[in-house]
Parts: C-alpha cells; structure tokens; sequence
C-alpha cells in the first residue's frame, strides 16, 4: 500500500490509521491529517464493534463527484479482525454518488441516495439508530455481518467549505453522542468543525405579522419539550 501514517496506539490494539497510495510521493495534505490528528485523540469509543472513518470526495474522468473512504484516515479495534479486513476493505470498494437530481449511475460499486451523499448534499448529520431495515444496501449488509447495528454520518467542515463526511458505525447507539461530543472537539482543536462556515448558510425570507408570532410560540413549545424529555434535538421544517 506504500507509506502508511501511523499513531502509535491509543489503547491495546486501537488504531488511527492513514494508508496513502503506493509510491506516497503525493503532496502535503492537510485534511487528512486534520483528520488522522482527530481520530487520534478520540478515545472514548470501547475496543471492539466501532468504525470511525473518512469519506472524502473525488471526481472521476468523466467529471462526476462521488465519495471515497480509499486512502483517506480511520480509526478502529485491531482486535476486531473483521472490522479491519472485512467492512473496511469492502467500504473501499465503493462510492457515494454526490448528487441531488437522483442520478443513477450504471455501476454495481456506486451507491446512491444513501446517508453519506444526503449529509453532504444538506450539510447536516444523518443517523441511523437501526440499520436493518436498510438491509439491501451493500455497506449496510457487510456492516450488520460485522456486528455494527448504528450509524452517524457527519459532514465536517473547513473555514472554506464542506471537505467530506466522517463515519461512525458502532453496536449500540448509546455510543454515538459521547463520540459525537468527543469528535467535535478533536476537529476544533485541528481547525475543522461540524457546523457550517457562516458562507453555506441559506438565506431566509424575513418574518413578520402572524407568522413571526407562530415562530415565537414554536420556539417555546420546543424548549418545554426538550426540557422535559431530554431531547437532544427539536425542530421544525417550514416552507419559505
């Protein structure tokens, strides 16, 4: 595989990982060892059954966009062999179409419409909390073979712009928000973040009269529900 860079390990046989491509005469890149930094110092997910890895997008000769983890940092157990040289061989096999007009592309190792291409697409985290009703999907099939039942697909950002998505597969959801929590502040500490630079931000038509009094009552309503329901997250979709 050429130059490998290597954290020496975290715990016991827990790796941050970057393979670059054979010859690694390739130049300096700076996300990915933002990334490889980050994954580093993540050290609260347990040793086995958990997936942390980068998906990054390339253009192909023909100009389309898709999204590969080849190459790109991971972190994961090296005491789960099948983590290793079964689901993460497979996931750099394939591609993530990036694409918001339903393109399908005539190509059994490129997968559509899935949470990596919406997350990306809608620069907002999607989570899947049980992946067997996705069964059907490649990844999703190899992943539930390896025990990983949960997933987050997390879109990370530069001053600039968006620079890929970050996956992390686990067992059990309850893993999810504590690796969330530890994540984002590895990637602030490496100048990368999950939220959106003020210039992606959507503008919104101004509000006023009747709807802007609505907006003001949905907000307290969500505030007494997440109070006390310790909700994470509440939210409203609206037309504008």
């Amino acid at each position: 595989m050429g130059d490998n860079n290597h954290w020496p390990e975290i715990y016991p046989k827990r790796m941050a990982v970057w393979r670059q491509r054979r010859g690694g005469s390739e130049p300096y890149d700076a996300v990915n060892n933002k990334i490889l930094c980050a994954l580093h110092n993540v050290k609260s997910f347990p040793l086995k059954r958990i997936m942390i890895q980068f998906w990054r997008p390339v253009k192909t000769s023909s100009g389309k966009r898709l999204l590969s983890c080849s190459f790109n940092p991971y972190a994961v157990s090296g005491l789960n062999r099948r983590l290793c040289k079964y689901y993460r061989s497979s996931c750099c096999k394939y591609f993530y179409t990036i694409s918001d007009r339903g393109v399908v592309l005539d190509d059994p190792m490129t997968i559509t419409g899935a949470p990596p291409s919406t997350a990306i697409l809608s620069l907002f985290p999607e989570v899947v909390l049980d992946l067997t009703p996705h069964r059907g999907i490649p990844l999703v099939d190899i992943a539930l073979e390896c025990d990983l039942t949960c997933f987050m697909m997390l879109p990370a950002f530069s001053v600039t712009g968006c620079v890929g998505v970050i996956e992390v597969s686990a067992r059990y959801p309850c893993h999810l928000l504590v690796i969330y929590n530890e994540l984002q502040r590895e990637l602030e500490k490496n100048g990368l973040n999950f939220t959106p630079p003020p210039s992606l931000w959507k503008p919104c038509k101004a509000l006023t009269g009747d709807w802007q009094l609505a907006v003001s009552e949905i907000q307290q309503a969500l505030q007494v529900a997440v109070e006390s329901h310790a909700i994470t997250l509440a939210q409203v979709w609206t037309p504008f």
